[in-house]
């Protein structure tokens, strides 16, 4: 079992490194082939946007919920959190995607931004 846990923990690691978010991990999307874990299915990937280059609102301090009282709609904007010295933003609501039983509570309530990394945790 810890084998196996490994190698998902390791996929999950790499997708990370290269700045992407799974958000549809479930058992139906691992795959064990030759003694090794894959994990498949990346339609509903997203990129984390990373670094000073991301496409951010001018103070990415804190996050910004700004109600345009014209259109009564509610609009947010991603912030940032640290990791490893590098700027890191929270993704806007993208709509429910997944698996209800294995969704993260913020993907299921769709209304916050959210942890792109966490949500595959």
């Amino acid at each position: 079992c810890r084998y196996w846990m490994t190698q998902i923990l390791k996929g999950i690691e790499t997708l990370q490194q290269l700045g992407i978010c799974h958000r549809d991990l479930s058992l139906e999307n691992i795959l064990v082939h030759q003694n090794q874990c894959l994990i498949i299915d990346m339609g509903m990937c997203l990129r984390v946007p990373q670094g000073d280059n991301a496409n951010i609102p001018d103070d990415p301090e804190a996050t910004e919920y700004h109600h345009d009282n014209h259109t009564k709609k509610q609009q947010s904007y991603s912030y940032y959190k640290k990791q490893k010295n590098q700027k890191r933003y929270l993704l806007k609501p993208q709509g429910v995607c997944g698996k209800i039983k294995y969704m993260s509570p913020e993907i299921r309530q769709n209304k916050v931004p959210f942890d792109g990394y966490a949500v595959d945790m």
